[in-house]
């Protein structure tokens, strides 16, 4: 069936966005619509793909987002390992500001990346991006002046901040809507992980003779080598989009550009358009995901650099110290993988979310009622501690609002879209195809709806 210019036009997409649907990719001579292909992949053959995606890129993205937190939580665990005295802090407030200043950095970064992450090979980029910063991991062994540290502090958090928008971008390449939430879920259990790991390392220098350096240049040391080493890697292994993997064939190229076509999100633009920056600044929604995101982040503040010293504030020694901050991990584990179970079953994320911060609500107010003498009871919620337990329940509620505002915006949305498009019809299987793997947002996508 001939598709025309009237069809095109009748579900709200211009013609020009059908002419240019060879966008720019990371091989500006590939165009990502070419390689649609003629005939519709099997099931068989797209799930082999998917599994060989699996293969090879969730274990590099764990391996990175592993890497990643270990390198924040090294500042808590070499806490425990007489690094304060040993630089010669000469106060509290010193080391928090050690902490403080890789986030100056990290917030720095953030927008610094997001230019070069649309304009760069993605995972040439994050390999780099790694492989710097374990060379700054390694220089702390170096640093022996309060001055030495928040230098290399700053710059360290400049470089990390690149690695969650990067492999958020990357599972959006490579996965439908349905199959990125657990992708997500799996490498994003790696931060709890790093934290059951640091917890043991930490244990392991505590109990082990000292060798020709101090307990902590030991970690700093032996964390900057495995992961300039691990970005080395992932320069060779790391693919970058499904247009243009070297691990796919022909037919298997085409087979995931076809499976995630259904996204409606594209695979890659690197022209920067005003008119999307327009249509994101006027989004409401940018600044409720902000202010929702700030509550969570003053909530946990200060739980990556300060949580062995608030379970030392309970009485414990440093070795038990450094054990008990492992179950903070493994409860992040248990918690990320339950939300993924759930999302199986209720194929809902606002519940999950709302779920998550009513249990968060109650180890608040725990934290108001337990009396400081019971130290079991107070540190079974200690990875939501913060200074005002009152402020902390008042945070977690405001977050849940937020969310549900979201689902309630959504909603509307929907709702005018399926009033302004009551067909979604497109009468050519190939014109749609196209249009999913252009360059629209999601308003301008007739056939988009927004999940909850």
């Amino acid at each position: 069936m001939e598709t025309s210019t009237k069809d095109v036009e009748q579900v709200g997409v211009e013609r020009e966005d059908v002419k240019s649907l060879t966008a720019t990719t990371d091989k500006p001579d590939v165009g990502v619509t070419s390689l649609l292909p003629t005939w519709q992949p099997s099931q068989a053959l797209v799930r082999h793909v998917v599994r060989k995606i699996d293969t090879i890129l969730i274990p590099l993205m764990c391996g990175c987002v592993f890497l990643q937190m270990s390198d924040k939580m090294l500042l808590n665990s070499v806490s425990l390992l007489g690094f304060m005295s040993d630089i010669h802090l000469e106060n509290q407030e010193q080391f928090s500001w050690i902490s403080s200043i890789f986030y100056f950095g990290y917030l720095l970064g953030s927008f610094l990346h997001a230019y070069f992450i649309q304009h760069w090979v993605l995972s040439q980029y994050v390999s780099a991006v790694v492989t710097m910063w374990g060379v700054l991991v390694a220089c702390h062994v170096a640093c022996h002046s309060y001055g030495a540290f928040l230098a290399v502090r700053f710059f360290l958090g400049f470089m990390e901040a690149a690695i969650t928008p990067s492999f958020i971008m990357m599972t959006g390449r490579f996965y439908t809507r349905e199959e990125q939430t657990i992708r997500m879920n799996i490498w994003f259990a790696m931060n709890g992980v790093a934290q059951i790991v640091a917890g043991a390392a930490t244990y392991s220098e505590l109990i082990h003779t000292p060798s020709t350096m101090t307990m902590w240049q030991n970690l700093f040391l032996i964390y900057g080598v495995i992961t300039f080493a691990f970005g080395i890697l992932c320069f060779f292994v790391m693919p970058s989009s499904p247009d243009i993997t070297h691990y796919f064939n022909e037919e298997e190229r085409g087979a995931a550009v076809y499976h995630i076509a259904a996204n409606q999100s594209g695979i890659h633009d690197s022209q920067f358009k005003w008119s999307q920056f327009r249509e994101a600044i006027l989004d409401v929604r940018l600044y409720i995901y902000f202010l929702g995101w700030e509550c969570l982040c003053i909530v946990n503040g200060g739980i990556t650099t300060f949580g062995n010293q608030i379970i030392q504030s309970f009485h414990y020694s440093s070795k038990q110290s450094s054990l008990l901050s492992m179950s903070i991990g493994g409860g992040e584990v248990v918690s990320v993988y339950l939300g993924a179970f759930l999302f199986y079953l209720l194929k809902r994320r606002d519940v999950i979310m709302i779920f998550g911060l009513l249990v968060s609500m109650t180890g608040a107010i725990m934290m108001v009622a337990i009396p400081a003498s019971a130290k079991a009871g107070r540190m079974s919620v200690s990875a939501i501690f913060t200074a005002g337990e009152t402020v902390m329940v008042l945070l977690l509620f405001i977050t849940m609002l937020f969310i549900a505002s979201v689902s309630v915006i959504h909603w509307f949305m929907n709702r005018e879209k399926d009033r302004k498009y009551p067909s979604q019809d497109m009468g050519d299987v190939t014109l749609q195809m196209k249009l999913d793997l252009s360059d629209l947002t999601d308003k301008e996508r007739p056939t988009y709806r927004y999940p909850y």
